[in-house]
């Protein structure tokens, strides 16, 4: 498993984060997953998470090389990072959700 956004923010906004250069490169398969109530269970500054709903959604398995006409960017691991976030976000439960947690995958 390879988390493919940079490190958390403190707002939770999920909007502006880009994904890491390079994910998806070395796997044969991605399976993105978006994972909501985080920002909740463990706030940036808590030494113990708290008890809290988590949920995870799974999107369907993908090949990174598939990904290439899919995302936009000047290079090849541009496109696939950015076709890899979109399908992170379509799996969220609803807009709010998209802005407020962090997708990984």
């Amino acid at each position: 498993m390879a988390p493919a956004e940079s490190p958390r923010r403190r707002d939770g906004n999920t909007q502006s984060i880009k994904y890491r250069p390079g994910i998806g490169q070395g796997v044969k398969t991605c399976i993105p997953l978006f994972i909501s109530g985080t920002a909740d269970a463990m706030p940036i500054g808590r030494p113990v998470p708290v008890r809290s709903k988590i949920t995870v959604r799974f999107s369907h398995p993908v090949r990174p090389g598939l990904l290439d006409d899919q995302g936009k960017g000047e290079t090849l691991t541009e496109r696939i990072a950015d076709a890899l976030h979109r399908r992170v976000a379509a799996t969220a439960p609803d807009k709010h959700d998209r802005q407020t947690d962090a997708g990984n995958g």
